[in-house]
C-alpha cells in the first residue's frame, strides 16, 4: 500500500472537479478542528472560573497568569466566528443553517459575531476589561489629582451580550453538524470522484 498528498496525483492540476471537492473537504476539516479548539478554551475558561467562584483564594496564584486565559478566549472567538464571515476560495457558513431564526442561540450568535467585529476588527468594544479616569477631589470638592486604573471582565459576560456557557452551546451546534453530516457527505463526495478517476481497490 501506497499514500500521496492529493496534491501529488498525477490527474489532480489538470482536474477541476477533484480540486473542488477536495478543497471543500479540507476546509471542513479545518472548521472542524477550529471548533474543537474552541471548545476546548471554552471548557477551561468555565472551569476555570468555577475554581475561582468556588476559591478564591485560587485566583491570587493565578492572577499573574490570566492574560494567556484572556489570549485563549479571544482566539476562540476568532476561532468560531470566521468560518461565518466571507472568506475568499473557502466556505461561509451560513447561520440559519444552524440556528432556528426565532431562538436564543441565533440571537447569541449575532451577537458574538458582532462583539467579534466590534472589538477585533474594529476597536470599539473592549470586552476584557477597561481603564477607568478617578479624580481625587479634597473636602471642599477641589482638584487634587486625577489617575486611572483596570477594571478587568476575565469572561465573557452577559453584559456584553453572551456568556461563555452559551458560547459553547453554539459551538457545539455547528460543530455536531458538521462532523456528523455535512463532513461525511463532503467526503463521500471526493471518494465517488476519487473512485472515477483512479478506480476501487478490491
Amino acid at each position: 500500500m501506497q499514500k500521496k498528498l492529493i496534491e501529488q496525483l498525477s490527474e489532480y492540476d489538470n482536474d477541476k472537479s477533484l480540486q473542488g471537492t477536495s478543497s471543500q473537504f479540507r476546509s471542513y476539516c479545518t472548521i472542524r478542528r477550529d471548533l474543537r479548539q474552541a471548545a476546548a478554551i471554552c471548557d477551561y475558561t468555565i472551569n476555570l472560573h468555577n475554581t475561582i467562584k468556588s476559591d478564591s483564594s485560587a485566583f491570587s496564584s493565578m492572577a499573574n497568569d490570566l492574560f494567556l486565559v484572556r489570549a485563549a478566549v479571544m482566539h476562540a472567538l476568532i476561532l468560531y466566528s470566521r468560518w461565518f464571515k466571507s472568506t475568499k476560495g473557502k466556505p461561509q457558513l451560513q447561520a440559519s443553517e444552524y440556528f432556528v431564526i426565532t431562538s436564543e442561540e441565533m440571537q447569541s450568535h449575532i451577537a458574538i459575531i458582532k462583539l467579534r467585529d466590534s472589538y477585533l476588527a474594529h476597536n470599539q468594544t473592549d470586552i476584557l476589561g477597561g481603564d477607568r479616569i478617578w479624580v481625587e477631589l479634597d473636602n471642599k470638592g477641589l482638584f487634587i489629582s486625577s489617575y486611572s486604573d483596570w477594571l478587568e471582565h476575565m469572561w465573557l459576560q452577559e453584559k456584553n451580550g453572551l456568556d461563555m456557557a452559551m458560547f459553547r452551546r453554539l459551538i457545539g451546534i455547528v460543530h455536531d453538524r458538521i462532523d456528523a453530516e455535512i463532513l461525511p457527505k463532503k467526503q463521500r463526495q471526493l471518494d465517488a470522484h476519487l473512485i472515477k478517476i483512479l478506480g476501487k481497490s478490491a
